[in-house]
């Protein structure tokens, strides 16, 4: 389970103030295959002086899984065998597309032509996982272009930051404008909307950007919690022996989460494998590491007592090991697993009992229909057959 961007702390709000200028503005957003460092851009949108819009589809080279499909409205299609394109869900149509490369040479030249004879340009966007800014530098460091991405961009601001804080751009749009209903999959339209957005909850007519110097930072910001980023990710993978059995194929989402948090503690507390492995080794085993970890780590009694068995068990292969905690039990497995042929077995035998039981229910259901159409025959035969008898002594008494 690789770390996502927000499992490390991004510092959004600038340490220092931004300084004047004379900058345009423009409203941006991105199209990602995931938050962590190795995913990619698939969409950049911008939005500017209510005119000009760029958009830019960027092939990826992984396809993208179905809920990504769903939210941006695009898959991407093999054609021949060997040519891949991106396709439009709803007008099933070829989207034009760009390699990396491409995408970004072309927003760059389209954000100088924005520039214009001002100072600069700020990207506006609103970004919950605070995301985007880390990921655009990325990828501007990874083609050599970087310096002339702060030629042009001098800093980013973050809408997530101001005095409402939305998880998403689509959440802040939405609930902004009030629509539910809009049409949000390309990252043009986000950008669009987030200017409306924006004006309606400031309450202010114009952009300003005034406004916004106290949410705005650096590309170079952007850079160093990049390198923090990647600092965080190679602690993490450091801890990846002892954690490997709670990230298998089989095991489930729970308990990969609560794994995850507390691989987390280890590493905000600055603890290595090689400092955990000479604890055990030196100083009693179990004891030592729980020493270790009670002066280190701060975290819940119950996450700590989980974080030291499983560090010991790992080191010492011959304890047993213990189960996550009941928030994350799969039915009392203590291996937290369910093989394939349990699974099935549980599904059938279930299916069985609901078939069992709706047979059940029709067969009495199918009785009282029967018992009640009966009853009612046979009242009336014998009132009949009563009526007849005495119209019957009537009429003899009369003779």
């Amino acid at each position: 389970m690789a770390p996502d961007i927000s499992d490390a702390v991004i510092a959004a709000t600038p340490t220092e103030s931004f300084p004047d200028g004379d900058y345009m503005l423009v409203f941006y957003d991105l199209s990602l295959t995931g938050f962590r460092l190795i995913d990619e851009i698939i969409d950049i949108g911008a939005y500017c002086n209510s005119k000009d819009k760029f958009s830019a589809a960027i092939m990826p080279y992984c396809d993208l899984p179905p809920n990504l499909q769903n939210m941006y409205g695009m898959r991407v299609v093999t054609i021949g065998g060997k040519y891949r394109e991106l396709k439009d869900c709803v007008r099933n149509a070829i989207i034009p597309s760009r390699t990396e490369y491409s995408g970004l040479n072309e927003f760059l030249g389209w954000l100088k032509k924005v520039k214009g004879e001002k100072e600069g340009v700020i990207l506006v966007g609103c970004d919950g996982r605070k995301s985007n800014a880390v990921h655009l530098v990325q990828a501007y460091m990874r083609y050599g272009m970087f310096e002339a991405f702060t030629e042009i961009v001098k800093g980013f601001a973050n809408l997530n930051d101001s005095e409402h804080e939305f998880k998403s751009c689509r959440k802040f749009i939405t609930t902004s404008v009030g629509e539910h209903q809009l049409c949000l999959d390309a990252a043009v339209k986000r950008a669009v909307y987030l200017e409306k957005a924006y004006l309606i909850q400031s309450k202010e007519k114009e952009l300003k950007f005034e406004s916004l110097k106290s949410v705005i930072f650096s590309p170079s910001s952007a850079q160093a919690e990049l390198n923090k980023i990647k600092e965080y990710v190679s602690k993490e993978a450091n801890l990846k022996p002892i954690f490997s059995y709670y990230f298998g194929p089989r095991t489930r989402m729970g308990v990969r989460s609560y794994a995850a948090k507390l691989r987390r503690l280890l590493v905000d507390a600055d603890l290595e494998f090689a400092s955990l492995a000479e604890t055990f080794a030196r100083k009693g085993g179990k004891d030592g590491v729980r020493e270790m970890i009670t002066e280190s780590v701060k975290g819940k009694p119950e996450e700590i007592e989980v974080l030291i068995d499983i560090i010991s068990t790992h080191f010492d292969p011959q304890m047993q090991r213990k189960d996550m905690p009941s928030l994350v039990r799969n039915g009392g497995n203590p291996d937290n697993r369910l093989d394939r042929g349990e699974k099935y077995r549980r599904r059938s035998q279930s299916q069985k009992n609901r078939s069992r039981s709706f047979h059940q229910k029709k067969v009495s259901i199918a009785d009282q229909e029967q018992t009640s159409v009966k009853q009612p025959c046979e009242v009336k035969v014998s009132d009949a057959v009563d009526a007849l008898g005495e119209n019957v002594a009537k009429l003899a008494l009369e003779a």
